[in-house]
């Protein structure tokens, strides 16, 4: 199929591993199962919920087994969606059939999921359960959810968790400070920056990277030091009047049709 420049689909991979299971061909069995991954995460990254669930049971039928790498993909997929019963669910079969899949990424998952979705009781009482202490990125994720439903009381427990774990945290400092600007609590925000400034918390600046002929460029945000600044700026300023037009125009058409 791959000579013939036929893409597999998600209904050829489960032929594929069956195929090798039955020829003991572990290796070839182990590519498709890469490629199973990877499929899973395309459509993860594509907020394809549902054909991602379809894709990964159609593999159960087949006679697939999935590892703990497969089943963080399907829960960050449910996760992406906002599918928490169907995550509950995958979740608790892994937990009664095949604990020893689950590592502190699914349980990080499903706090995620739950906050995001503004259930907090649920996500607080699954923290309380873990059946190990929660790291850093437990707390993250319950400040995560606090910031988009605008949960102080839970987003200042959260914050006050994450800098006892870790007193030099920044950025959870901004996301608390962003979640009380958020909620119009200005005098707490301001409060909250003012004591970053006072312990000199000083903030990472985002940074992105490309690589070019073999050269790796890095861009910081507000980044005023680069060989090349002044040709950086200049596209950049071309691509944000030009999308501006093109929102303009856009805008036009809509009202003439």
């Amino acid at each position: 199929m791959l000579r013939e420049g036929v893409m597999p689909s998600d209904s050829t991979f489960p032929c594929a591993i069956f195929a090798a299971a039955n020829i003991a061909a572990l290796g070839m069995g182990k590519s498709f199962h890469a490629c199973v991954f990877k499929c899973l995460g395309d459509q993860l990254h594509n907020g394809r919920g549902k054909e991602a669930i379809g894709f990964f049971e159609r593999m159960l039928v087949s006679g697939f087994r999935p590892n703990h790498v497969t089943l963080l993909g399907l829960l960050w997929a449910c996760n992406h969606a906002g599918f928490v019963a169907e995550a509950y669910s995958y979740f608790s079969k892994a937990r009664l059939k095949e604990p020893n899949l689950l590592k502190p990424e699914h349980y990080a998952c499903m706090v995620d999921l739950l906050s995001r979705s503004g259930r907090f009781k649920e996500a607080e009482e699954f923290i309380h359960h873990l059946p190990f202490e929660p790291g850093i990125g437990f707390w993250k994720a319950l400040l995560g959810g606090c910031k988009i439903h605008s949960n102080m009381e839970l987003g200042e427990f959260a914050a006050t968790k994450i800098m006892a774990l870790d007193p030099e945290d920044v950025s959870s400092c901004i996301m608390l400070s962003n979640a009380h600007s958020a909620a119009g609590r200005w005098e707490i925000a301001s409060t909250v920056r003012r004591e970053m400034k006072e312990t000199q918390m000083k903030r990472i600046p985002g940074c992105s990277w490309i690589e070019i002929r073999n050269k790796v460029h890095v861009f910081l945000n507000r980044d005023c030091k680069h060989c090349q600044m002044d040709e950086i700026y200049r596209v950049s300023k071309f691509c944000i009047q030009h999308s501006q037009e093109s929102e303009a125009s856009s805008f036009l058409m809509e009202c003439y049709i």
